[in-house]
């Protein structure tokens, strides 16, 4: 769809992904888009200052980060972080941290974070727990507490 227009015009609900990609896919490839915004009912475009990266906020702001994309991110700020080696050792690190919690084989937010994760419903049925940018900025204060650099030895 977006290979064909010359321009795109999307009327978004601040979440779909699929809405998200195509606002995204329009951008790299340097054509025009405005969108109306349905839960703030304003309309926004391209050739405004930001517009990227108000996207991708309103986007995170709404949909928020899969574990893995926090994971992503997480490693590049901290590459020698051994908390963020794999999906287990962060699983960990998350329970450790009382952010989440095991049951059964399934991990699932703690009552003290449970207002930190957005339910991701699929065709009408619960499929997963995203992460806010509020809980990735706690992660990240997390890691950076436990991350102070060693005094040299004298």
């Amino acid at each position: 769809m977006t290979k064909d227009s010359t321009y795109s015009f999307v009327i978004w609900d601040e979440k779909s992904s699929g809405s998200y990609a195509n606002i995204m896919r329009s951008l790299e490839e340097n054509k025009y888009v405005k969108v109306y915004l349905a839960s703030s009912n304003k309309y926004i475009h391209s050739k405004e200052p930001n517009f990227k990266n108000e996207i991708k906020d309103i986007y995170t702001t709404n949909s928020g980060f899969t574990k893995e994309k926090c994971l992503e991110l997480l490693k590049e700020s901290y590459p020698e972080n051994l908390n963020l080696k794999n999906n287990n050792t962060f699983n960990e690190f998350l329970v450790k941290n009382k952010i989440l919690m095991k049951d059964g084989k399934k991990y699932i937010p703690t009552d003290e974070y449970k207002n930190f994760f957005i339910k991701k419903i699929y065709k009408g049925k619960f499929d997963n727990y995203n992460f806010t940018n509020d809980l990735f900025d706690q992660i990240d204060k997390i890691i950076k507490s436990q991350s102070e650099p060693l005094l040299p030895l004298l």
